[in-house]
């Protein structure tokens, strides 16, 4: 990938960071570096629950005050659809293969 405005949030919290922290303090980093096409590796989180969807949403939300697009991506179908089926997360883009990204 070639985009220098990409940056892939892995979701990988510190010890005793939660894990919504970890996601805004990933994504406002890369913004401040002049990343604005942010994505998230959904399969990559370790936890597939209301917690990750919650703190994706509000990951949404951020992203969209700091002018950036976030995408994720989801290779397996049990991650992508609570992403889905959450009412807060209607205008999250969910694709299965990182060559979908769009340039920004």
């Amino acid at each position: 990938m070639t985009q220098p405005n990409v940056a892939f949030i892995t979701g990988h919290a510190q010890s005793g960071e939660q894990l919504e922290a970890a996601l805004l303090d990933q994504a406002e980093r890369f913004v401040r570096l002049g990343r604005r096409n942010l994505v998230l590796m959904m399969d990559t989180l370790q936890q597939h629950e209301h917690a990750a969807v919650s703190a994706i949403a509000r990951l949404l939300e951020r992203a969209n005050e700091l002018q950036a697009e976030l995408t994720c991506v989801a290779l397996d179908e049990r991650a992508a659809a609570p992403l889905r089926a959450h009412p807060r997360l209607a205008s999250l883009r969910v694709i299965q293969r990182v060559d979908q990204i769009r340039s920004r």
